[in-house]
């Protein structure tokens, strides 16, 4: 570096040239001197010292703050920082854009409809409790004392050690079996074998002190049933149980005779329901009765 002191400055004379490192030392040494100097004018002036005491007696007055606490823990998961972008747009993204909670907003829905009810808390469903009895005139309850099935006898047949109960048949039950009868039945012969075997099934009400619709474990609907000590159980005397019951019962008990049973043991039912069970004879009495308004019917049909 070539020397740029002026021969004429006292100054430049004192100082080495400015390449030589004696130089910056010497003028360390002289911008020291300089600070030095100007701190101790401004220490010694009073209202300096003043203004000082002032400070300290306020910082020992102060009260001390409390040490920092630790914060207590959360569960709470530290947000995501944001997405910045990776092109260099100039732009300048705020960086608490991506910490904002914003609250959902709902669905619109189209207008005029009506947005669905919240759904309700499942009811537990009610016990099922027993019919309740239909009110009568006494009329009808003496007609019931008379004539009622309570009234018509039932009847123990012993068939080879097997005791069959039977009862007189009712008039539903009678016209169930013909509606058996007539379904199964392609010929008249076989209607007659048919229904046989169909009122024979409906005239019994048991086998062995079992009723016929335990021996086939036929279902019983709830309808038919109340809850006692949290079991369900029948609403109906086992041995009078309501006409569904009975005729599904029957029905199984008329393929079981159909199939499984010899012929003379059906003859034997037959012929012991018309002699000790309906001696009067009411059942006849009413198939005769049937047959002729069928023949009536027949013979009033217009020739083809």
């Amino acid at each position: 570096m070539a020397d740029e002191r002026d021969p004429n400055n006292p100054m430049d004379a004192m100082m080495p040239p400015a390449d030589n490192p004696e130089y910056h030392r010497k003028l360390a040494e002289h911008k020291s001197k300089l600070q030095n100097t100007a701190e101790d004018a401004i220490m010694s002036d009073p209202t300096h010292a003043a203004l000082g005491d002032r400070l300290a007696s306020v910082r020992q007055d102060a009260p001390q703050a409390a040490a920092p606490q630790p914060l207590p823990p959360t569960d709470v998961p530290p947000l995501a920082p944001p997405a910045y972008p990776e092109e260099r747009t100039g732009l300048t993204v705020d960086p608490t854009v991506g910490q904002v909670a914003h609250t959902p907003v709902e669905p619109r829905l189209p207008e005029g409809a009506v947005a669905p009810a919240a759904p309700a808390a499942p009811v537990a469903a009610p016990a099922p409790q027993a019919p309740l009895k239909k009110s009568v005139s006494n009329i009808l309850t003496n007609l019931r004392e008379d004539f009622g099935i309570d009234n018509i006898p039932v009847v123990d047949i012993d068939i080879n050690g097997h005791i069959f109960t039977m009862k007189v048949l009712d008039t539903a039950s009678v016209a169930t079996a013909l509606r058996f009868a007539d379904t199964l039945s392609m010929t008249e012969r076989e209607n007659t074998i048919n229904l046989q075997i169909a009122l024979t099934a409906f005239a019994v009400l048991s086998i062995d002190g079992e009723p016929l619709w335990k021996v086939f474990n036929v279902p019983v609907p709830d309808l038919d049933t109340v809850i006692v000590e949290g079991e369900r159980r029948p609403i109906f005397s086992p041995m009078k149980p309501p006409h569904g019951i009975r005729t599904i019962a029957a029905s199984e008990l008329m393929e079981f005779m159909s199939t499984e049973l010899s012929a003379s043991v059906l003859a034997e039912l037959w012929k012991r329901y018309g002699t000790d069970v309906d001696p009067k004879g009411s059942l006849e009495e009413l198939l005769n009765m049937v047959s002729e308004e069928n023949e009536d019917e027949e013979d009033s049909l217009p020739l083809l």
